[in-house]
């Protein structure tokens, strides 16, 4: 009876961080997708910067560890990534850059979280400590 509990609340816990990790990732690839050339046209503060698009997805992932999330962040011929999101939170580069950032070209952000859970500890042959959760979202620049 306790494993089964233990097994349900784990189950749970990986469900629910799952859907942190995709939500975070789809509110940073909104976040981008309305920050395009022309909206960088009519105002200095409009270009987001690598580092504001992880801090957008570390505001919508409470819960999860920094350390263990690692980005990648793509538009056009302009590829950013990152191991770990603290590298991200400390690149004031723009991204999307000129000309990358035109209306009509599409951005992908790829999120992965290293998951971890107690249960792998239960089977002693295995080695495993947890599992690589992913997450991509790609839109379209709108502005």
């Amino acid at each position: 009876m306790v494993a089964l509990i233990c097994g349900v609340l784990e189950l749970g816990r990986a469900m629910w961080t799952y859907h942190s990790v995709s939500a975070a990732v789809k509110d940073a690839t909104r976040y981008s997708s309305v920050r395009g050339a022309s909206c960088a046209a009519e105002s200095t503060g409009c270009s987001p910067s690598v580092a504001e698009v992880a801090a957008r997805i570390r505001e919508s992932s409470l819960g999860l560890e920094p350390s263990r999330f690692s980005l990648t962040l793509e538009a056009g011929s302009q590829t950013v990534t990152c191991e770990t999101m603290s590298a991200c939170l400390t690149n004031s580069a723009y991204w999307p850059a000129w000309p990358n950032n035109s209306v009509g070209r599409t951005i992908t952000v790829t999120g992965e979280y290293a998951f971890h859970t107690f249960l792998f500890s239960l089977w002693p042959d295995l080695n495993r400590t947890g599992f690589t959760m992913r997450s991509r979202s790609s839109e379209v620049i709108q502005f």
